[in-house]
Parts: C-alpha cells; structure tokens; sequence
C-alpha cells in the first residue's frame, strides 16, 4: 500500500482484519516495522532496513500487507 500520512492504510488493514476476523487490535506499524496478527502481518516498510526476507518466517499461512 502507498499513501501520505492519514490517507487511510491502516483504516483498510483495520478493515481486511474485519474480514478476517482477527481478534486483535490492529494498529499503525508506525512505531514498529512489523505487527504479527493472527491473519495477518502488517509491515512498515518505510523504516525497512534490508530485505523483506528476514521476516519470511512469519508470513506462513497469513496475509501480508505492506505500506
């Protein structure tokens, strides 16, 4: 996902996780660079440093969305 500040990434991850149906709350990965869910990880890419890759082994069985 790409967008400025406030334009609503995280109200669309929110939104995802509804459908389906995660129990946690989901947050802004603003102050980490990777949140784990239940059905979900959800990565800032932003402050990404390296490749994607290493966090691989989180991604089993779950959607991944990236901003």
């Amino acid at each position: 996902m790409d967008g400025e500040l406030g334009a609503g990434k995280t109200t669309l991850t929110k939104e995802i996780g509804k459908l389906l149906n995660e129990t946690k709350t989901i947050i802004s990965p603003t102050f980490n660079t990777l949140l784990i869910y239940d059905h979900l990880v959800h990565i800032d890419a932003y402050k990404l440093k390296g490749s994607i890759n290493i966090y691989e082994e989180f991604f089993d069985g779950k959607l991944v969305i990236i901003e």
